[in-house]
């Protein structure tokens, strides 16, 4: 492919811009549109192997700083070639997705992060891509190569775009779901400090309202995902302070608990994980103690039920459990009923309606106690926690 290298890379920039920022007439033939895009896509390529190199080629540091400064000089060709991504024919889009996150990866050393701070333009461009399922998969790559850079990250990690993220993750098409899933992941584990300062500062709207819809959701998937996320996050060492907030409030805890009710075997593993940091709390509050010890026979039931053949790490896990049902103390010993989960209904509304050990939701309690220290809890009897790996 040597041939392709005939033109210099300022000449292939120039020539670029030209066919992206020429009008289309109302008299251009379908002909005409097409030489046009085959004009588009062989300059792409040809930009694409100067970067990357190929059989015959070897890439050259002169040509690719080149490019990065054509690309990002003050005709902004490079906000105008992401903008043009949903034009392009398939092969084109994943050229251009390959020439950003080239420069991406290299981080400082060709301004491009730079670049991107300055130019907020192209956040909302990626993100208004995201949700277009035409090229949603090409935009994913690239937002997860900016989150990389913390500089990157932190412009993410606002409210506006984690709440797009978590809306994202609920859409029907299990790949584009999944795909939002891994740059969620990504954007609250890569750069651990911003990410918590931002969960703390949020609190109530991730923890409260966003994971509350998720694990609410009918689609299994949604759930278990959401499941994995929100375990991951709360043992997340930075994030003690909302492990303590979360594992204090009655309100996650009967939503736990009803959880661990459905059929579906790999969900209830995926809820025993977040389970357990109930009760691996060692300083609990006299709300969470009075829901525990209220329920603490259908809970080992449902402890008991739970088996991994060939898994004595999950069994030493669940032993360390029922040891801590079988030892709770009730700080204020009370029958009402407020703590208890009720008997079927055949008007239950419930999320797990299709079990058939214990019945609806736990009725709503009075407001949860204030969290504890980080020194009170601890989150594994004899084994470290799976981190998960969001599948």
């Amino acid at each position: 492919m040597a041939f392709l290298f005939k033109k210099k890379p300022a000449e292939l920039c120039k020539n670029l811009l030209k066919h992206l920022t020429s009008p289309q007439e109302e008299t251009d033939t379908g002909e005409e549109k097409g030489k046009k895009d085959e004009k588009i896509a062989g300059i792409v390529v040809q930009i694409r192997v100067m970067l990357y190199g190929d059989e015959e080629t070897e890439p050259k540091i002169v040509n690719i700083q080149k490019l990065r400064d054509e690309l990002t000089n003050e005709n902004n060709l490079l906000i105008i070639l992401i903008q043009g991504i949903p034009t392009f024919d398939l092969k084109t889009q994943k050229e251009v997705v390959k020439i950003v996150t080239f420069f991406l990866r290299r981080g400082r050393q060709n301004a491009f992060v730079e670049y991107f701070s300055a130019h907020l333009k192209i956040i909302g461009i990626l993100m208004k891509g995201y949700e277009d399922k035409r090229v949603a998969m090409h935009h994913g790559p690239i937002i997860r190569e900016c989150i990389a850079h913390k500089e990157l990250c932190t412009i993410f990690l606002d409210i506006t775009h984690v709440s797009k993220f978590f809306e994202l993750v609920r859409q029907p098409s299990a790949d584009l779901a999944s795909d939002v899933f891994i740059t969620l992941r990504k954007l609250l584990f890569d750069h651990k400090s911003a990410a918590g300062r931002f969960l703390d500062a949020n609190y109530e709207t991730i923890f409260d309202d966003y994971f509350v819809t998720l694990l609410s959701s009918e689609n299994f998937v949604t759930r278990k995902k959401a499941l994995t996320l929100l375990h991951d996050l709360l043992l997340e060492k930075k994030n003690q302070k909302q492990l303590f907030r979360y594992v204090s409030d009655t309100k996650h805890l009967k939503s736990i608990m009803n959880m661990l009710r459905i059929k579906k075997i790999v969900l209830q593993f995926a809820v025993f994980d977040v389970f357990k940091l109930f009760l691996a709390n060692t300083r609990k509050s006299p709300s969470i103690v009075k829901i525990l010890h209220t329920n603490r026979d259908i809970l080992k039931g449902f402890l008991e039920k739970l088996e991994i053949e060939g898994n004595p790490e999950f069994v030493a896990d669940k032993q360390f459990l029922l040891r801590q049902l079988d030892e709770l103390e009730l700080l204020k010993p009370q029958d009402d009923d407020e703590t208890k989960i009720p008997h079927p209904s055949p008007s239950t509304n419930s999320p797990a309606t299709d079990a058939d050990d214990v019945s609806d939701t736990v009725r709503s309690e009075k407001p949860n106690d204030t969290p504890q220290s980080k020194k009170n809890i601890k989150p594994e009897a004899s084994r470290e926690t799976s981190s998960g790996n969001g599948t």
